[in-house]
């Protein structure tokens, strides 16, 4: 399914420094450009899981997840690769729930080139890649623009309030 995605080297995981429920998951690749990226996969314990990426260059900057790596990126690439740890995590936990941001920038609302100029362009690529790749038999596909985010639902989740779960504990944060 994700054929095309970059080797990926898992280097380790913490408790959140903001909440030590959580544990982040670190993981390293180089993409062709030989920029390295971090992708980090925060695990809730209410069984979901948050998948974000930045470049390592950015790692101390406070906007590191709203820095865009540039026009000459391989973003579909670089996007397939955390889908496929997303597949990794699958894999380790059937039932598990998963959750994509696209920070909006805010200088990205001031093009006129935007298209919907409440969506960021990285939420964009996510919507369009994880709704293209990502089967509705095994996940109810769920996305909140307001928020930019993007959730898999686990169906196999047998959880009546699972949707409610995610959007109480991850979703408001966000609001």
């Amino acid at each position: 399914m994700f054929d095309s995605h970059y080797p990926v080297t898992f280097r380790f995981k913490e408790k959140n420094k903001d909440d030590s429920t959580i544990t982040s998951h670190i993981y390293h690749f180089y993409c062709n450009k030989n920029q390295k990226y971090v992708i980090v996969v925060d695990e809730y314990p209410e069984g979901f899981f948050v998948i974000q990426f930045y470049l390592w260059k950015h790692k101390k900057n406070k906007n590191k997840y709203l820095i865009k790596a540039g026009s000459n990126s391989s973003n579909v690439k670089v996007i397939s690769t955390c889908l496929h740890i997303m597949l990794v995590f699958l894999k380790k936990y059937p039932n598990a729930s998963f959750a994509f941001q696209g920070i909006l920038d805010p200088k990205e609302q001031d093009k006129p080139i935007c298209v919907n100029q409440r969506k960021s362009q990285r939420y964009r690529i996510y919507e369009y890649m994880v709704s293209s790749r990502i089967s509705s038999a095994v996940f109810h596909h769920a996305t909140y623009e307001e928020e930019n985010a993007y959730l898999l639902v686990n169906k196999r989740d047998k959880r009546e309030n699972i949707v409610q779960i995610i959007e109480n504990r991850y979703l408001s944060y966000l609001r």
